[in-house]
Protein backbone atom coordinates (compact mmCIF):
# COMPACT_ATOMS: atom_id res chain seq x y z
CA UNK A 1 0.00 0.00 0.00
CA UNK A 2 2.63 2.53 0.76
CA UNK A 3 5.93 1.12 -0.99
CA UNK A 4 4.25 -0.53 -4.10
CA UNK A 5 7.82 -1.61 -5.34
CA UNK A 6 8.88 -4.74 -4.58
CA UNK A 7 12.88 -6.47 -5.11
CA UNK A 8 13.62 -9.40 -4.05
CA UNK A 9 17.60 -9.90 -2.91
CA UNK A 10 17.34 -13.66 -4.64
CA UNK A 11 17.94 -12.55 -8.18
CA UNK A 12 20.63 -9.83 -7.29
CA UNK A 13 22.47 -12.97 -5.52
CA UNK A 14 21.90 -15.08 -8.64
CA UNK A 15 23.13 -12.64 -10.81
CA UNK A 16 26.25 -12.56 -8.83
CA UNK A 17 26.89 -16.32 -8.84
CA UNK A 18 25.86 -16.94 -12.38
CA UNK A 19 29.12 -15.07 -13.48
CA UNK A 20 31.18 -17.93 -12.77
CA UNK A 21 29.17 -21.15 -12.98
CA UNK A 22 30.76 -23.17 -15.98
CA UNK A 23 29.10 -26.38 -17.39
CA UNK A 24 32.60 -28.13 -16.67
CA UNK A 25 33.06 -26.80 -13.38
CA UNK A 26 32.82 -28.42 -9.53
CA UNK A 27 30.84 -26.32 -7.69
CA UNK A 28 30.53 -26.08 -3.49
CA UNK A 29 27.33 -24.26 -1.81
CA UNK A 30 27.79 -24.42 1.89
CA UNK A 31 25.42 -23.46 4.58
CA UNK A 32 22.94 -24.73 1.48
CA UNK A 33 19.98 -26.06 3.88
CA UNK A 34 17.74 -28.04 2.07
CA UNK A 35 17.97 -25.31 -0.84
CA UNK A 36 15.26 -22.92 0.02
CA UNK A 37 17.83 -19.75 -0.55
CA UNK A 38 18.66 -20.39 -3.94
CA UNK A 39 16.67 -20.48 -7.30
CA UNK A 40 19.76 -22.18 -9.14
CA UNK A 41 19.38 -25.83 -9.78
CA UNK A 42 22.68 -26.89 -9.61
CA UNK A 43 22.50 -29.90 -10.62
CA UNK A 44 22.04 -28.85 -14.33
CA UNK A 45 24.12 -26.29 -14.89
CA UNK A 46 27.74 -27.68 -13.60
CA UNK A 47 29.64 -31.24 -14.03
CA UNK A 48 29.40 -31.65 -9.95
CA UNK A 49 27.40 -30.03 -7.18
CA UNK A 50 28.85 -30.36 -3.75
CA UNK A 51 26.49 -29.16 -0.36
CA UNK A 52 27.54 -28.84 3.14
CA UNK A 53 25.64 -28.12 5.72
CA UNK A 54 25.94 -28.92 9.57
CA UNK A 55 21.96 -30.07 9.74
CA UNK A 56 20.87 -33.05 8.42
CA UNK A 57 18.34 -31.15 5.65
CA UNK A 58 20.63 -30.78 3.22
CA UNK A 59 20.14 -34.64 2.40
CA UNK A 60 16.63 -33.47 1.00
CA UNK A 61 18.29 -30.66 -0.82
CA UNK A 62 17.80 -31.29 -4.79
CA UNK A 63 19.48 -28.62 -6.39
CA UNK A 64 23.16 -30.32 -5.91
CA UNK A 65 24.27 -33.87 -6.57
CA UNK A 66 26.32 -34.77 -3.57
CA UNK A 67 25.17 -33.43 -0.19
CA UNK A 68 27.91 -33.90 3.32
CA UNK A 69 26.85 -32.88 6.48
CA UNK A 70 29.66 -31.07 8.08
CA UNK A 71 30.71 -28.32 9.56
CA UNK A 72 31.75 -25.27 7.34
CA UNK A 73 35.00 -24.48 9.45
CA UNK A 74 36.22 -27.98 8.54
CA UNK A 75 35.39 -28.86 5.04
CA UNK A 76 36.03 -32.66 4.32
CA UNK A 77 37.14 -31.23 0.92
CA UNK A 78 40.55 -31.95 -0.74
CA UNK A 79 42.90 -28.59 -1.37
CA UNK A 80 42.35 -27.21 -4.41
CA UNK A 81 39.55 -29.33 -5.69
CA UNK A 82 36.69 -27.20 -6.44
CA UNK A 83 36.40 -24.35 -8.74
CA UNK A 84 33.25 -22.34 -7.53
CA UNK A 85 32.48 -21.66 -3.41
CA UNK A 86 28.89 -20.30 -2.61
CA UNK A 87 27.80 -19.32 0.98
CA UNK A 88 24.06 -17.54 1.29
CA UNK A 89 23.64 -15.63 4.06
CA UNK A 90 25.81 -17.96 6.12
CA UNK A 91 29.08 -16.10 7.66
CA UNK A 92 26.84 -14.02 10.13
CA UNK A 93 25.82 -17.38 12.19
CA UNK A 94 29.93 -18.38 12.29
CA UNK A 95 31.61 -18.03 15.69
CA UNK A 96 34.92 -18.81 13.96
CA UNK A 97 34.49 -17.39 10.37
CA UNK A 98 38.06 -16.61 9.77
CA UNK A 99 38.30 -20.43 9.88
CA UNK A 100 35.52 -20.81 6.84
CA UNK A 101 37.37 -18.17 5.13
CA UNK A 102 40.34 -20.17 4.99
CA UNK A 103 38.66 -23.23 4.41
CA UNK A 104 37.10 -21.79 1.53
CA UNK A 105 40.65 -20.60 0.38
CA UNK A 106 42.13 -24.08 0.95
CA UNK A 107 39.61 -26.08 -1.08
CA UNK A 108 39.39 -23.85 -4.37
CA UNK A 109 41.78 -24.18 -7.32
CA UNK A 110 43.54 -21.70 -8.62
CA UNK A 111 41.72 -18.99 -10.12
CA UNK A 112 39.02 -20.48 -8.48
CA UNK A 113 35.76 -18.00 -7.08
CA UNK A 114 33.89 -17.85 -3.60
CA UNK A 115 30.46 -16.23 -3.95
CA UNK A 116 28.84 -14.64 -0.79
CA UNK A 117 25.83 -13.04 0.26
CA UNK A 118 25.95 -11.77 4.13
CA UNK A 119 24.67 -9.21 6.39
CA UNK A 120 26.39 -5.46 6.44
CA UNK A 121 26.97 -5.01 10.26
CA UNK A 122 26.63 -1.05 9.36
CA UNK A 123 23.46 -1.25 8.43
CA UNK A 124 20.50 -0.34 10.67
CA UNK A 125 18.45 -3.52 10.04
CA UNK A 126 21.67 -5.40 10.88
CA UNK A 127 22.42 -3.34 14.63
CA UNK A 128 18.89 -4.04 15.29
CA UNK A 129 19.39 -7.15 14.57
CA UNK A 130 22.17 -7.56 16.99
CA UNK A 131 20.58 -6.02 19.93
CA UNK A 132 17.27 -8.13 19.61
CA UNK A 133 16.99 -11.47 21.57
CA UNK A 134 17.26 -14.65 20.09
CA UNK A 135 13.87 -15.51 21.26
CA UNK A 136 12.49 -12.35 20.12
CA UNK A 137 14.34 -12.74 16.33
CA UNK A 138 12.27 -15.69 16.07
CA UNK A 139 9.47 -14.58 17.08
CA UNK A 140 9.33 -11.46 14.72
CA UNK A 141 11.00 -13.71 11.97
CA UNK A 142 8.03 -15.88 12.12
CA UNK A 143 5.07 -13.18 12.39
CA UNK A 144 6.66 -10.59 10.05
CA UNK A 145 8.19 -12.90 7.56
CA UNK A 146 6.46 -16.24 8.12
CA UNK A 147 9.48 -18.37 8.64
CA UNK A 148 9.20 -21.25 11.08
CA UNK A 149 11.40 -20.93 14.32
CA UNK A 150 13.62 -23.77 13.42
CA UNK A 151 14.86 -22.32 10.11
CA UNK A 152 16.00 -19.03 12.44
CA UNK A 153 19.48 -19.03 13.80
CA UNK A 154 21.49 -17.33 16.51
CA UNK A 155 24.02 -14.34 14.54
CA UNK A 156 27.05 -13.03 15.44
CA UNK A 157 28.02 -10.85 12.35
CA UNK A 158 31.94 -11.58 13.52
CA UNK A 159 33.08 -10.72 10.06
CA UNK A 160 30.32 -8.41 8.19
CA UNK A 161 31.89 -5.07 7.57
CA UNK A 162 33.46 -4.92 3.75
CA UNK A 163 36.49 -3.44 5.03
CA UNK A 164 37.20 -6.61 7.68
CA UNK A 165 36.21 -9.23 4.98
CA UNK A 166 38.37 -7.39 2.33
CA UNK A 167 41.48 -7.20 4.66
CA UNK A 168 41.24 -10.88 5.96
CA UNK A 169 40.27 -12.51 2.09
CA UNK A 170 44.13 -10.89 1.33
CA UNK A 171 45.66 -12.50 3.90
CA UNK A 172 44.20 -15.66 2.80
CA UNK A 173 45.42 -15.34 -1.12
CA UNK A 174 41.74 -14.23 -2.33
CA UNK A 175 41.11 -10.77 -4.14
CA UNK A 176 37.90 -9.26 -4.87
CA UNK A 177 36.36 -9.27 -8.18
CA UNK A 178 32.99 -7.61 -7.45
CA UNK A 179 31.17 -6.27 -5.05
CA UNK A 180 27.82 -4.97 -4.83
CA UNK A 181 25.74 -3.45 -1.46
CA UNK A 182 21.69 -3.93 -1.82
CA UNK A 183 19.42 -2.20 0.10
CA UNK A 184 15.79 -3.96 0.33
CA UNK A 185 11.98 -3.27 0.53
CA UNK A 186 10.97 -1.71 3.80
CA UNK A 187 9.68 -4.00 6.01
CA UNK A 188 11.56 -3.93 9.29
CA UNK A 189 9.53 -1.19 11.15
CA UNK A 190 5.99 -2.20 9.93
CA UNK A 191 4.14 -1.94 12.86
CA UNK A 192 1.98 1.14 12.27
CA UNK A 193 2.10 3.65 9.89
CA UNK A 194 4.15 5.58 11.41
CA UNK A 195 7.23 3.49 11.79
CA UNK A 196 6.54 2.26 8.30
CA UNK A 197 7.37 6.15 6.90
CA UNK A 198 10.48 6.26 8.39
CA UNK A 199 11.52 2.53 6.92
CA UNK A 200 10.00 3.62 3.69
CA UNK A 201 12.14 7.03 3.98
CA UNK A 202 15.27 5.69 4.94
CA UNK A 203 15.44 2.68 2.89
CA UNK A 204 14.89 4.99 -0.25
CA UNK A 205 17.64 6.98 1.29
CA UNK A 206 19.81 4.37 1.54
CA UNK A 207 19.06 2.89 -1.98
CA UNK A 208 19.17 6.36 -4.28
CA UNK A 209 22.07 8.01 -2.76
CA UNK A 210 25.96 6.47 -3.72
CA UNK A 211 27.32 8.17 -0.51
CA UNK A 212 25.37 5.87 1.62
CA UNK A 213 26.04 2.70 -0.15
CA UNK A 214 29.06 1.51 2.52
CA UNK A 215 25.59 1.14 4.76
CA UNK A 216 22.78 -1.21 2.55
CA UNK A 217 21.65 -3.73 3.87
CA UNK A 218 23.45 -6.78 2.10
CA UNK A 219 27.17 -7.55 0.81
CA UNK A 220 27.16 -9.46 -2.28
CA UNK A 221 30.94 -10.52 -3.23
CA UNK A 222 32.85 -12.16 -5.25
CA UNK A 223 36.55 -13.29 -4.67
CA UNK A 224 39.31 -14.35 -6.58
CA UNK A 225 42.33 -16.89 -6.10
CA UNK A 226 45.17 -16.46 -8.18
CA UNK A 227 45.82 -18.37 -11.13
Amino acid sequence: KYYPEYESKGPIIEAMIRNYIKRDSVMMDVGCGRGKETTIFYKNEVNMSIGVDISEKVIFNDTIHFPIIADACKLPIADSSVDLVVSQELIEHLEHPEKFFSEVSRVLKPAGVFVFATPNLLSWKTVISLVTPYSVHKKLNRQLHGTNAEDVFPTHYRMNRIRKIQNFMMANNMYLDKLITWEGTPRTLTFNRLTTYIDIFVTTLLRNKTMFRNFRELIVASYKKPK
